[in-house]
């Protein structure tokens, strides 16, 4: 009864220590997969704000300015 009682003990024991494992490993892959996630997330909004970084200048230089440029110059061509 007591060598029983013993490896009870010691199944009981492994089955802890297997769920504590099993519980870390699972934590340990979620962190990972939030990390990768959020790794993911932050590249995709720099491409997308290099993107429209990009686009921006395209429209100052192509649209902006050549509109100032001109309101300019009809500015000045009524005053004179």
């Amino acid at each position: 009864m007591i060598a029983s009682l013993g490896r009870n003990t010691i199944s009981s024991q492994r089955e802890l220590e297997a769920q504590v494992l099993s519980t870390f490993y699972f934590r340990t892959r979620m962190a990972q997969r939030f990390v990768f996630a959020t790794d993911v997330a932050n590249a995709g909004v720099s491409l997308l704000t290099e993107s429209l970084a990009k686009e921006l200048a395209l429209v100052r230089a192509n649209v902006v300015a050549p509109y100032y440029a001109g309101k300019q110059r009809i500015h000045h061509s009524t005053t004179l």
